[in-house]
């Protein structure tokens, strides 16, 4: 169940670029009501007691880079993974991509596993 099902999701879109607590509120009850606290915060354990790789992972990685979203770093990157095959800035969107720029999410998607075939 996505952030649009969720009760009040509607009411709280346009606080996305800063969150007050109605969309604090939202954010809760869809983890609560959808019983999905626990997947959600997973990734989290798993990396704080993960192993350190022996060296840079090989899948074909594609990095999508919006404006008002943490701002990724190429040298790190390619540090750490041997084959990005698609790494891209946009001037808009932010972590909530897919409702604020679902345009340039969709495209970038495409174009990435455009290369895969």
């Amino acid at each position: 169940m996505g952030w649009q099902s969720c009760p009040g999701a509607a009411a709280t879109r346009g606080a996305l670029a800063a969150p007050g607590s109605r969309a604090l509120d939202v954010t809760k009850r869809c983890y609560w009501l959808t019983g999905t606290v626990g997947s959600s915060v997973r990734r989290y354990h798993d990396e704080a007691h993960a192993s350190v790789a022996a060296g840079p992972t090989t899948t074909p990685i594609g990095v999508a880079i919006f404006a008002q979203d943490f701002q990724s770093i190429r040298r790190f990157a390619d540090r750490d993974h041997a084959n990005i095959i698609s790494w891209n800035r946009f001037d808009r969107g932010s972590h909530f991509a897919p409702q604020d720029a679902p345009d340039l999410l969709v495209g970038d998607l495409r174009s990435f596993f455009r290369q895969l075939r």
